[in-house]
């Protein structure tokens, strides 16, 4: 997934301290694409806040939870 670009779309904030990181992505040759949600953490979000780390959280979070980890 090192290879899909990750697009992030918007991000909502829960009462209960966790913020839903909606994002979709693609391949270079869009052949390839996905989009969804990765729920995170106040402190994840704020130690990734930048959009470069929050878009490699969205794909480590999205990849555990494709490999079946983290299931939320």
């Amino acid at each position: 997934m090192n290879n899909v670009e990750i697009r992030v779309q918007s991000i909502q904030f829960s009462d209960d301290n966790t913020a839903r990181i909606n994002f979709s992505g693609a391949d270079s040759e869009r052949q390839i694409n996905i989009s969804g949600y990765v729920a995170v953490t106040i402190e994840e979000y704020e130690a990734n806040s930048q959009m470069e780390l929050m878009k490699d959280l969205v794909r480590q979070k999205a990849v555990e939870h494709l490999n079946g980890g983290n299931n939320e």
